[in-house]
């Protein structure tokens, strides 16, 4: 037998359960869990500030360690490296069959037959997709790296979840090289948005965000940062007049959204990747769009490959995501209650479980 979270719908509560342990098929790849963080969206599945199928294990920003391969299982992983028992990895978070229209046309994390790990409902044929749970099974289709030795599995976990969505919406953003970049948000995803923007070249990286915690934070790594209500009389001030050539929406809303485009450069672009929850409708100025020529798209998850850019952007910045990426509590699958608490207080950007 081995254990699961299970949320069942009840508001901020998981159940801890017994199942039996899960055995590889064909293809799969049993993991045992090193370490599981909490994302933003699974606390706003928990509390109920958005909807989910029910029963359902939660978690999908995982670091496991192999425990069992199935028969015909993967032998190596998505950059060559040969996977045995014993190796810590990561995955993408959707399993996809690589062969659908959907699949061909580049967004396999939309493929309709897709597995989604940590989103799918409990059965018995998807029982053991969630991170909050001693073992996973790793379904085909699943993208898997091995995780080099440096990187701290805590830091580690955050590659399949927020730091590849973070690479998918700086390619849905085009070359910043030498542009001025707004990130609304400077959590977890907005931090790391900023040092991958800065890192690619980034004339300017400016952060809008509305606690004063997390502007001091963005401040201490040198990037300008404002409260969003301040936006209209701050920004031309900070940018030295310049117009914003990227817009990256990470923090699930938009304060004044008309006052924003105002700020769009000519050939601008807007990226919404935050808001995974039910949100306010924008007021759109369509002759501001049109008058601007500004691209306008949306990111949900992320593809393989982007998942092969995130781990080498944390085996790169690895010292500096350790010193301002703040983790509370990493605490066993039994202390769930702890964790949710610690999490939902707003206090880290990540808590979560560890299978140690």
């Amino acid at each position: 037998m081995a254990s699961m979270l299970v949320y069942r719908g009840d508001y901020g509560q998981l159940s801890l359960e017994e199942h039996i342990c899960p055995e590889p098929a064909t293809g799969e790849v049993r993991v045992a869990l090193d370490t599981a963080l909490v994302c933003s969206s699974d606390l706003h599945t928990i509390f109920h500030r958005r909807t989910a199928p029910t029963p359902l294990v939660l978690g999908h920003e995982t670091v496991s360690v192999i425990d069992c391969l199935g028969l015909n299982a993967p032998t190596c992983d998505m950059q060559g490296i040969p996977l045995s028992i014993g190796d810590r990895v990561i995955w993408s978070v959707v399993a996809s069959c690589g062969s659908c229209e959907i699949c061909s046309l580049g967004w396999p994390q939309k493929c309709p037959g897709a597995t989604k790990y940590g989103h799918a409902m409990l059965a018995s044929h998807e029982k053991w997709t969630g991170g909050f749970a001693e073992y996973q099974v790793l379904k085909p289709g699943t993208g898997i790296l091995r995780i080099p030795d440096h990187i701290p599995s805590k830091l580690a976990a955050t590659i399949g979840c927020s730091t590849a969505t973070v690479c998918a919406v700086l390619e849905a953003g085009g070359d910043v090289r030498g542009k001025v970049v707004l990130i609304n948000g400077a959590g977890q995803l907005g931090i790391q948005a900023a040092i991958m923007a800065k890192s690619s070249g980034a004339r300017q990286v400016v952060c809008l965000e509305a606690r004063p915690e997390r502007r001091a934070d963005a401040n201490r790594m040198g990037f300008a940062a404002i409260a969003p209500e301040s936006m209209s009389l701050m920004l031309p001030d900070v940018t030295d007049g310049a117009q914003i050539d990227t817009y990256l929406e990470l923090a699930g809303y938009v304060s004044d959204f008309p006052q924003l485009m105002r700020h769009m450069a000519i050939g601008s672009t807007i990226v919404f990747a935050g808001a995974v929850f039910p949100s306010p409708a924008l007021p759109l100025d369509m002759e501001a769009v049109i008058r601007k020529c500004i691209t306008i798209k949306g990111i949900h998850n992320y593809r393989a490959d982007h998942l092969v850019r995130a781990l080498a952007f944390v085996s790169a910045h690895c010292d500096v995501l350790l010193e301002y990426l703040k983790f509370g509590p990493l605490l066993t699958l039994r202390d769930h209650a702890a964790v949710l608490q610690s999490g939902d207080s707003g206090a880290f950007h990540r808590v979560g479980f560890t299978g140690r």
